[in-house]
């Protein structure tokens, strides 16, 4: 059995037992704008940890949120669901942070991590595609942006030596 099952909520794992094989398609028939409107989840033998690193940099250009200094990196870990999609890198559109018991979202071009919080996935499975799309249409969702040097459970994750230029 595979670790990861012990990590992530079962109804998750129910959900991806059930679902691994198959598109995932948006089909309401209510039209809205999605970037992603359809994509295929890992098995739950197929999830593993993976670190998702966040760059201060952004967070301080665009969100002014700079923390303790603009030039940081942390490495958060979270467990990827997304395997496949249309147009995008799957790679942390929607993951589990084990850390938070939460789950959220990492932009692979920004990198900032957009967290979903008091949303079980019973919750995000009745707005699924919203929750699939919440970095680009983050007022669909009830959302927060992670912030390591301002957040108490956060105390463990130390940030990256600075890249030497």
């Amino acid at each position: 059995m595979n670790d990861i099952r012990n990590i992530i909520p079962n109804s998750l794992v129910h959900f991806l037992e059930k679902h691994s094989k198959k598109k995932i398609e948006y089909t309401h028939a209510v039209k809205v704008n999605l970037e992603v409107k359809w994509f295929t989840v890992f098995s739950p033998n197929e999830l593993r940890v993976t670190n998702f690193e966040i760059y201060t940099g952004e967070y301080y250009l665009n969100h002014d949120e700079p923390g303790e200094d603009p030039e940081l990196r942390y490495e958060i870990p979270g467990i990827d669901i997304i395997n496949g999609c249309e147009s995008y890198d799957p790679e942390g559109i929607l993951v589990y942070f084990p850390q938070f018991s939460e789950f959220g979202s990492w932009d692979c071009d920004h990198l900032i991590i957009t967290m979903y919080p008091n949303a079980s996935w019973e919750f995000i499975q009745k707005d699924l595609f919203n929750y699939v799309n919440g970095q680009w249409y983050p007022d669909r969702v009830n959302n927060y942006l992670l912030r390591p040097w301002a957040d108490d459970r956060c105390k463990n994750f130390k940030p990256l030596p600075k890249e030497n230029n």
